[in-house]
């Protein structure tokens, strides 16, 4: 990923991967919130992904009841926030991430869910081919888990 033209404008940045499955397990382990928690950008492999993600959010974290509005629910954040479930000052939309789709499909899944604005989401042109990326550790690192692993 350093290789990356994207990663490459940053230059000053350090990236850490961490792989937080959205479909394998009925809900995310304490490590995997925890990154959820921590992360700036989610990578998403596919439609269904982008789907199963913002599922697993609303039933495992936020407990939304099943017959909440298709409004409401577009108001709900993307991602967990801790300290304002914690403290009860969680706001709408108020804790965001941005989201790199690998096409047009997966973008348009993550601007109609609501929970993404349309300068929030990454994708390719739809003349491009799909973006994959792919990591490795960096060097001087050993590439522990969760970090500097994973596509």
């Amino acid at each position: 990923i350093k290789k990356h033209p994207f990663c490459k404008m940053m230059s000053s940045v350090q990236l850490a991967i961490s792989v937080v499955p959205a479909t394998s397990s009925p809900s995310w382990s304490k490590e995997a919130f925890a990154s959820l928690q921590n992360a700036d950008i989610a990578c998403f492999g596919t439609t269904s992904d982008v789907i199963s993600y913002l599922q697993k959010l609303d039933n495992d974290h936020f407990n939304v009841a099943e017959d909440i509005s298709d409004e409401d629910r577009r108001k709900l954040p993307n991602k967990p926030d801790l300290v304002g479930d914690i403290l009860g000052t969680a706001t709408e939309g108020g804790v965001v991430f941005m989201a790199a789709c690998p096409n047009v499909e997966a973008a348009r899944e993550c601007l109609n869910s609501g929970r993404w604005t349309n300068n929030h989401i990454y994708y390719p042109k739809e003349t491009q081919g799909v973006v994959q990326l792919k990591t490795e550790p960096l060097e001087g690192q050993d590439g522990g888990e969760g970090e500097g692993s994973g596509e």
